[in-house]
């Protein structure tokens, strides 16, 4: 390694001044918890250090504070806030048979389960939502299914009706 002739009295002196410069270009706040730190040299790769969080263990922790909507898709929670903006009692991601299924919203007062089809993973599952509308159906739930594509272009009333009213598109479970 070859220094500066003149600049540095040392190749230590040159290699602190290296990694001075090197601090200086490469810290990065975590967003996790807002420490600063230095991304360290390299730091690509499956085994390396992440480069948005100081540690492993701060991104976990932090992950989905951060980048998810505790889970939900956006189709998901639009719909959940058209349908509390009504004032009716919802909840989501709930078992309404304590043993069968999930659903995105149930409102238990008029046994309503309502999901968002997502494309990716609904395409393929026609058969296990057939099964599915029809076992809620026989434990006397109204199913609702929404394409998620359709929840994201609609507006509050629109969804509210589509629940309530079964009009506007939806997929009604027959």
């Amino acid at each position: 390694m070859n220094r500066p002739a003149g600049k540095f009295c040392s190749m230590r002196c040159y290699g602190d001044f290296q990694h001075k410069q090197y601090v200086d270009k490469n810290k990065i706040q975590c967003v996790g918890c807002g420490n600063v730190f230095v991304k360290p040299i390299g730091c690509t790769g499956r085994n390396k250090a992440p480069r948005k969080y100081c540690t492993w263990a701060c991104m976990r922790v932090n992950w989905s504070k951060v980048h998810s909507n505790g889970g939900m898709s956006s189709g998901e929670s639009k719909l959940l806030a058209a349908i509390k903006s009504t004032g009716v009692y919802v909840r989501n991601n709930v078992n309404p048979l304590k043993f069968f299924t999930r659903v995105d919203a149930l409102i238990p007062s008029k046994k309503i389960c309502v999901y968002v089809d997502g494309e990716y993973w609904h395409r393929k599952s026609k058969r296990k939502d057939q099964k599915q509308n029809r076992v809620l159906k026989a434990a006397g739930f109204k199913v609702v299914r929404i394409p998620s594509k359709s929840v994201t272009k609609m507006d509050e009333l629109e969804i509210i009706n589509t629940i309530f009213g079964g009009k506007n598109g939806s997929r009604q479970a027959r």
